[in-house]
């Protein structure tokens, strides 16, 4: 699945500079809803996302996410 803008401009101008917080030059996208595996890819054809629904244990999760919330 292809999101229609490039994903480093995106991080650039969106996350590091905060400009576009209307989200006008970088409209989220309609995904749906996925069960299957996913690589989404920006207009370059860079990988923006992977999506691997049951990669990890649901007790995997619980404990990666108790560790970032150590180093925090």
């Amino acid at each position: 699945m292809q999101i229609p803008w490039d994903i480093e401009e995106f991080y650039w101008e969106h996350v590091k500079a905060g400009k576009d917080k209307k989200r006008v030059k970088f409209p989220v996208p309609s995904l749906g809803k996925f069960s299957e595996p996913l690589t989404l890819v920006d207009v370059k054809g860079r990988i923006a996302l992977w999506y691997i629904p049951g990669l990890l244990s649901h007790e995997q999760q619980v404990r990666i996410s108790l560790f970032l919330n150590l180093l925090k």
